[in-house]
């Protein structure tokens, strides 16, 4: 097993606050990826349960086990974690091939050289590098060389995998290989992978679970679909997904039953199936009552374009095109709002021309405009 728990972790570098009270529960097998942006505190998490960093507050156990343990002057050194640690730069030793980069630390450890070679064979070939293992990392690409680390990693088969931001350093389509090998190792392995990136696309790819930090502060941790279709803030549902989401200012304007009404400059919305998704809509509007000013968020895919007047479709002009090859991409305007909708698919408008959109009313997220607190989520397709 290893379950790892961070319980009101604080971290300071001088006067300055890096983890404010981190309450983060990573389970058996996870694939967990810490995302942000650059600053966020997400590198130091991963260096805190490591033991590269201590805390200043705060429990770190694994297994049950505490880690770090500010109050008792507890800190077990990372050789005494069960984990190993990829870094973003691969940190080979150039003098070394790909074989003896692999077996240094079972080497370190003077484990049997019949065992470390078939150790290192199946950690080569794991990462489909096998080829490789007289070359030495001047002979290899950069992403070869990532394998080669990430082999070296896994080679002793660690309970847990820390990744920093492994990726960075490699072309687009290097990314995108790389992140079905590290999906696949996942599955191999099932080790619990802790991953690093600032990079929005790798973490709803490949995670099992995503956590978001701004500022020091773990805003939201959920599954990749839960944090992509109900973001817990306005800030989050705005850092996530590509296109970015579209924002639409309106007011609550009743609550009637099952209903909500809400007032935009563009016309009146009417969400209906409101009790069965209330995330505190009822509350907000029983403390505000109408007026209170709410943000709706919705996804480009999730608005509806035609070409012809349809009823419940609002009219707006064309005010960009933005052909993708796969999709496309139209900015509108409607009424004080700028919009992006997406379409799969070559689609042929002009700027200028007047369109009719439909909005996924169930796909739409209402959040309270003061706090950026979500009260309505969306409902699931």
């Amino acid at each position: 097993m290893s379950r790892i728990e961070l319980s009101k972790v604080n971290k300071y570098y001088d006067r300055e606050h890096i983890l404010k009270d981190v309450d983060l529960v990573i389970e058996q097998g996870d694939f967990m990826t810490l995302l942000g942006p650059s600053g966020c505190g997400k590198t130091t998490t991963l260096r805190v349960i490591s033991g590269l960093e201590n805390p200043q507050s705060g429990l770190v156990t694994i297994d049950g086990v505490a880690v770090a343990d500010p109050d008792k002057g507890k800190f077990a050194p990372p050789s005494k974690r069960n984990l190993n640690l990829v870094f973003q730069s691969y940190a080979l030793w150039p003098h070394m091939t790909v074989f003896e980069n692999v077996a240094f630390g079972l080497t370190v450890k003077k484990e049997a050289k019949s065992e470390i070679r078939e150790k290192v064979a199946g950690a080569l070939e794991k990462m489909q590098i096998g080829e490789y293992a007289e070359r030495y990392p001047s002979e290899l690409s950069g992403g070869q060389q990532q394998r080669v680390a990430i082999a070296r990693a896994i080679v002793s088969q660690p309970k847990i995998l820390l990744l920093d931001e492994p990726l960075s350093n490699l072309d687009a389509k290097l990314r995108v290989d790389m992140r079905a090998e590290l999906k696949r190792l996942h599955k191999d392995l099932n080790t619990t992978i802790i991953y690093v990136t600032h990079d929005q696309v790798e973490a709803l790819t490949l995670s099992s679970k995503i956590a978001v930090y701004f500022e020091g502060v773990l805003t939201q941790c959920n599954t990749p679909e839960e944090i992509y279709n109900n973001p817990s803030t306005l800030r989050v549902a705005e850092f996530i997904g590509n296109p970015k989401i579209n924002f639409l200012k309106g007011s609550l304007k009743s609550l009637s039953g099952d209903k909500l009404g809400v007032e935009c400059d563009f016309g009146a919305l009417e969400f209906g199936g409101v009790k069965g998704r209330d995330g505190g809509v009822a509350r907000l509007f029983e403390r505000e009552g109408a007026g209170c000013g709410v943000t709706l968020a919705i996804r480009p895919e999730d608005i509806l374009v035609s070409q012809k007047e349809m009823e419940g479709f609002f009219s707006c002009p064309v005010t960009s095109l933005l052909p993708a090859g796969s999709e496309t991409l139209l900015e509108l305007a409607l009424g004080d709002n700028q919009l992006m909708a997406k379409e799969i698919g070559q689609r042929r408008y002009e700027v200028g021309q007047t369109v009719w959109i439909g909005l996924k009313q169930n796909r739409m997220n209402v959040y309270e405009s003061a706090q950026g607190k979500l009260v309505l989520r969306a409902i699931e397709d």
